[in-house]
């Protein structure tokens, strides 16, 4: 095991997993990193019949691991007021994975950095010890994380005879040789899913007067329909024949027309759900079932406040229904609220479309003063969106999420580049001043106790949480046959002292600090093909009593 240098606050600190040290002030976390000294996750390693918890929090620990084991005692209801009870026989949804976006943004910091740095953001991602992330998003075009806006075919090109690729995919530090590099860094594959945010101006109608790549509906002629759908398809084509295949695509970037003040001023495209279902039936469902079968397509791509009714109005037409692989969700109206999204679920199961998968397909941090607090943009190592992103992920899990998607893999330190001035935060920042210096942050360590211990395959399984202030949890067992538990304590006050039962291996003593996420595994008592849950049973499994 090699010894790494990490430096928090500009205090050197020591360790193979990493310790924020006891400068993290008023919830502000953050490593300072290298290519040649930065933490990694420590491996699990043969775990025997041991409990392994890997800890974060906001008094210092970063990935530290610790071992316990189980018990056949129970502890007292007197020292210990909550529990867990973890039921590996109950199952229920298969995980996709967890990831990010390769937006042209995340591209344009990269290429700022040596090429040894760059590596490194790339390894903590998606190599062995960093956060082994299985998903990513591609932006097909441009998008509001772009430098300026653009398309790949000329004006007038029905038969996308014109179509190209440009220098913000095939160019140096592009996106295609990013995703190539993670690529090689992922064994089991990386799952890749496509999303646009407008079709060109020429296509469309009733774009904004300012800028005609804002805003508008797809003109309602056949003939611009036919050369959109042909546009995906060509789209897929074109980065195939440079070695990258993609799983999925989305039929549009938040779809949804917002009112007055609250729209875009960035690239976008408006649908009605009955437009959008019309467009996947008639013209894209077709054409990628003919050039791109194993394309998933996935509906919906907006926020989750809008279903079940938006899924509703599409998936209820069965011609529709028979593209429709999967329904992707966005966080920002929402954030930590799923309600709608196991609604959603519900219903799907209620019309025989319970194949139809749900996965976040975008979300991040500094979007809003009010939403994503203090402001918009970064603030560097605030705990407190970490945080936000592990309550938002457990509920989605919980509510039938297959998976979820940060937004930009890395960005400035002011939140871009973005030509539309729509900075955000991300997990990991870097400084184009510093070409050797990332910075990461607490939602890359939230990330990471999910993506890290939970590849795609896993399946999640049935947690109970009990207490007089019960912790946020979901728990699922793997293809390797571990049972992985993730445990956030959002109180920034209270130490909590609980334990887990598992009723194949008894009790295990733990705790949790305020302010804190834990990722616990340990083995299964029998393997993954052996658990079951029937159709009829299919609750919401993080019960809190």
């Amino acid at each position: 095991m090699s010894m790494n240098l990490l430096v928090f606050f500009g205090i050197a600190v020591v360790g193979h997993a990493a310790h924020f040290s006891n400068n993290c002030k008023s919830g502000y976390c953050y490593m300072q990193c290298t290519a040649d000294n930065c933490d990694s996750v420590p491996p699990l390693g043969d775990i025997g019949d041991d409990v392994v918890v890997y800890s974060t929090d906001s008094s210092g620990d970063a990935m530290a691991r610790r071992t316990l084991n189980f018990t056949n005692v129970r502890p007292s209801s007197w020292s210990h007021w909550q529990s867990i009870e973890v039921n590996t026989t109950r199952r229920f949804q298969k995980i996709e994975g967890f990831g990010g976006a390769f937006t042209d943004a995340v591209s344009a910091n990269l290429a700022t950095l040596t090429p040894a740095t760059r590596n490194a953001i790339l390894d903590q991602y998606f190599g062995a010890q960093g956060a082994r992330y299985s998903i990513g998003r591609v932006p097909m075009a441009s998008c509001d994380f772009s430098t300026h806006e653009y398309a790949y075919v000329a004006e007038g090109d029905f038969a996308a005879n014109s179509f190209n690729l440009t220098k913000e995919d095939v160019g140096p530090v592009g996106k295609l040789d990013l995703v190539k590099a993670a690529m090689d860094k992922v064994p089991n594959g990386l799952k890749l899913f496509a999303s646009v945010w407008t079709a060109p101006p020429w296509m469309k109608v009733g774009a904004s007067s300012k800028d005609p790549w804002v805003g508008g509906s797809l003109n309602a002629n056949s003939t611009y329909h036919e050369a959109w759908a042909l546009y995906f398809s060509r789209f897929l084509s074109a980065y195939k024949s440079h070695g990258v295949d993609f799983w999925g695509v989305t039929v549009q970037n938040e779809p949804k027309e917002l009112p007055g003040l609250l729209q875009q001023s960035w690239e976008t495209m408006f649908y009605t759900p009955e437009e959008e279902a019309a467009f996947v039936k008639n013209f894209l469902g077709p054409q990628l079932r003919k050039d791109h079968p194993t394309v998933k397509i996935i509906v919906h791509d907006d926020q989750k406040g809008y279903l079940p009714g938006a899924v509703q109005t599409m998936l209820a037409d069965k011609d529709v229904a028979q593209f429709v692989d999967g329904i992707g969700i966005h966080w920002y109206m929402l954030p930590g609220q799923s309600k709608s999204v196991a609604e959603t679920h519900e219903w799907l199961v209620s019309q025989g479309l319970d194949d139809v998968f749900i996965l976040g397909t975008e979300a991040c941090s500094g979007f809003s003063a009010f939403l994503s607090p203090p402001h918009v943009g970064p603030v560097l190592g605030s705990w407190m969106r970490g945080q936000s992103y592990a309550s938002d992920i457990i509920a989605d899990i919980n509510s039938w999420a297959v998976g979820w998607t940060d937004w930009n893999l890395v960005l400035d330190m002011s939140g871009g580049p973005n030509h539309a001035g729509n900075v955000v935060d991300a997990p990991i920042l870097v400084d184009p001043k510093q070409p050797e210096v990332f910075y990461k942050q607490p939602m890359y360590y939230v990330m990471a106790h999910f993506s890290h211990f939970v590849p795609p395959g896993s399946v999640r399984i049935g947690t109970t949480s009990t207490g007089p202030m019960s912790l946020d949890c979901a728990g699922f067992v793997t293809p390797d046959g571990l049972v992985v538990l993730v445990v956030a304590n959002s109180n920034s006050l209270v130490h909590k002292k609980f334990y887990i039962h598992d009723p194949l291996h008894g009790y295990v003593d733990i705790s949790v600090k305020a302010n804190s996420i834990q990722t616990i595994v340990w083995k299964a008592g029998r393997t993954i093909e052996t658990i079951h849950v029937s159709d009829s049973d299919r609750p919401m499994e993080t019960i809190h009593v």
